[in-house]
């Protein structure tokens, strides 16, 4: 009789702690899902804030004023990369693969020889296309920020029905695209 007390005492402490770490896990993954909500709620707010910053470092990687056609200046791209790492709104693998993007289309842009209209692969906002200033309007208040209905965890954050942001563990911004096809 005591064996089977003691057997049912241990049955019923493993199942509180099995519940209780079943709990622990649910209210991180929560947690995660607000870490991730209120980091892209943040960076949405700390672009707005530095736009204008921003979209200086983004224009000075193209020379447009070169007599003969326009010429991509790679410091530039590095700096236009540090302002964007130093926000620490990105992770590592986004900062990698966006400067390899960036160096591509310069090296495209160079080989094109081009001389008039915006520089190809340069000629819009990186992060809200061609519509920028709609986007910049609805920031803070009328933006609307949601997880994806597919996503068990926080992986991807919709924002204004039409950019897609990927976030890795630590909610950093590791992609930005759109219907799951990426930007970079």
């Amino acid at each position: 009789m005591k064996n089977i007390k003691k057997y049912i005492l241990s049955i019923g402490i493993m199942i509180l702690f099995i519940s209780s770490m079943f709990s622990i896990i649910l209210l991180n993954k929560h947690n995660h899902k607000i870490s991730c909500l209120n980091n892209a709620r943040s960076f949405l707010l700390w672009y707005k804030a530095n736009f204008l910053e921003i979209s200086k470092a983004q224009n000075k990687i193209i020379d447009l004023n070169s007599k003969e056609y326009y010429i991509p200046k790679y410091s530039k791209i590095d700096s236009y990369v540090f302002l964007l790492q130093s926000s620490n709104y990105f992770s590592d693998i986004f900062i990698d693969k966006f400067k390899r993007y960036l160096v591509s289309n310069a090296d495209t842009l160079l080989k094109s020889k081009q001389n008039d209209g915006p520089p190809e692969g340069f000629d819009y906002d990186f992060f809200f296309g061609q519509e920028y200033d709609y986007y910049l309007q609805l920031i803070p208040d009328k933006i609307e920020i949601k997880i994806l209905k597919n996503d068990k965890e926080v992986k991807k954050i919709l924002v204004a029905g039409y950019i897609e942001y990927t976030f890795d563990e630590s909610c950093k911004i590791k992609d930005i695209g759109r219907n799951g096809e990426s930007f970079y």
